[in-house]
């Protein structure tokens, strides 16, 4: 077997050892966070940068005598001493997310396709590996936006973009996105359009692959005859393409996870 290569990127999380009066500075794409531990308290400040290529694989963890101060974000946080190591934590987003090709999708009666899709990555930090938790944001944020039939009827969620590409050689590996297989398959007589597709992501857990691949577990919608509703399965464990794997987070939202029956509005807009 072909040895796997490394990521292209040293890994943002994990335990940190922050001594008291210390501070430490992480770089994750376009997010900087600073994390700088007193006698009885934590200040985290941090802030992004908006950059043509948002997905640049820039990493960096490293100790600074200069905490974030213009257009930061600044909170402190009072915590009882310990000498245990600060915790960083990758998680999926806190909403669901709609995600829209690049170009929209064509799949004709009786077919089906998987599509993968990327999302980005939120960072949490803990104080120490049983908390307390002292940020939960997002690495790129994504917009905010409304997916449902009517101002009355549907949810807030995030807006993304894809590339919705169907070979994974093709898909580059990122160090704040994680990949969710949709597997769409189309039972109905007439062809179904792909210009936006509802994935819930809150509902998902998240896995490292060996190459460093960030991933969900598969999404499969199965729309029926008439074309009015649709299957939602989520898959168990790790998709079977990132092949060896670990979870590194559980589901934000208990779901239930069964078999969801929801009208072809409620998933692709």
């Amino acid at each position: 077997m072909d040895q796997i290569a490394p990521p292209p990127f040293p890994s943002w999380w994990g335990e940190f050892i922050v001594e008291t009066g210390q501070t430490s500075r992480w770089q994750v794409g376009p997010l900087t966070m600073t994390l700088q531990r007193l006698e009885s308290e934590w200040q985290v400040r941090h802030r992004s940068t908006e950059s043509e290529n948002g997905d640049l694989n820039v990493t960096e963890v490293a100790i600074t005598s200069d905490p974030l101060e213009d257009e930061a974000t600044f909170c402190r946080h009072v915590v009882k001493q310990s000498k245990k190591p600060a915790l960083i934590v990758p998680a999926l987003a806190d909403r669901p997310v709609v995600t829209r090709p690049l170009a929209p999708i064509s799949l004709p009666p009786g077919q089906e396709v998987r599509l993968l899709v990327g999302t980005t990555l939120w960072m949490q930090v803990y104080a120490f590996k049983s908390g307390p938790l002292l940020l939960d944001i997002p690495i790129q944020r994504p917009s905010d936006t409304w997916f449902g039939a009517s101002t009355r009827h549907g949810e807030v969620a995030y807006a993304a973009r894809t590339h919705a590409r169907l070979v994974l050689e093709e898909v580059p590996i990122r160090a704040f996105r994680a990949i969710t297989p949709v597997k769409i398959i189309n039972k109905g007589e007439e062809t179904l359009r792909l210009e936006r597709i509802l994935l819930p992501i809150p509902s998902l857990s998240l896995f490292i692959s060996e190459d460093g691949r960030f991933w969900t577990e598969e999404l499969s919608i199965h729309c029926d005859e008439e074309m009015s509703s649709a299957q939602l399965r989520f898959g168990k464990g790790a998709p079977a393409l990132a092949l060896t794997s670990q979870r590194l987070a559980i589901p934000r939202v208990n779901s239930g996870r069964g078999v969801l029956i929801r009208a072809l509005g409620a998933i692709f807009g």
